[in-house]
């Protein structure tokens, strides 16, 4: 289990933060949250979940459905997604 030392692992360059737009499309929030996996901030899975139901408006149950997980599974991962990226900036 990884903790939040992505500021100590992970040289940001400045694009990493910088969107094109105060309101960013689906595929810079998709680069952003690749990144947040690479840095070791969230896993895969949170990506899936944050980036299907925050930017492509799947319901939950839908989610949990594809990632065969259970509709509470995927509610806490995604609330709990929402926390450390909200942690780590």
């Amino acid at each position: 289990f990884k903790t939040l030392t992505a500021e100590a692992e992970l040289t940001l360059n400045p694009e990493f933060l910088s969107f094109s737009s105060s309101k960013p499309g689906p595929e810079e929030i998709e680069v952003f949250l690749k990144n947040l996996v690479k840095s070791g901030v969230i896993t895969e899975t949170d990506r899936y979940i944050l980036l299907a139901s925050l930017v492509y408006k799947h319901s939950l149950i839908e989610i949990a459905k594809k990632v065969n997980l259970s509709y509470e599974s995927v509610r806490q991962k995604k609330s709990r997604g929402v926390r450390k990226i909200r942690r780590w900036l």
